[in-house]
């Protein structure tokens, strides 16, 4: 590959991608668990459901977390994916209200979705 860098590549049409926008914020909202005992022995292991020990220590809507990564668009068929996230900017330590301010205030938000 001689220093060459492989970009992204559409699944679609094969054809590399191409940034079109640094810094797009990305977020996850809390999501309330699936109901089922708090822990549960398994095959000698117990197994501990963080989030189920945790359900109603957030409410609807609240931030998970926020990272920024890169956006590349297929200039073939219009594609494009959200790639090379860097560390979380936020994940809890920041108060919900300046987290939904960021989100409000970003020029490109996309919500993860599970």
């Amino acid at each position: 590959m001689g220093g060459e860098s492989l970009r992204p590549v559409c699944a679609n049409c094969g054809r590399e991608m191409y940034p079109k926008r640094n810094g797009v914020l990305v977020y996850h909202l809390y999501q309330h668990p699936t109901p089922g005992p708090i822990s549960e022995d398994t095959g000698g292991f117990r197994i501990v459901h963080l989030d189920r020990l945790l359900e109603g220590s957030w409410e609807d809507g609240d931030v998970d977390y926020i990272v920024l990564g890169d956006e590349y668009t297929c200039d073939f068929c219009g594609s494009s994916i959200i790639t090379g996230f860097g560390e979380p900017i936020e994940d809890g330590e920041m108060e919900q209200e300046k987290m939904k301010a960021m989100i409000k205030k970003a020029k490109r938000a996309i919500e993860v979705k599970r």
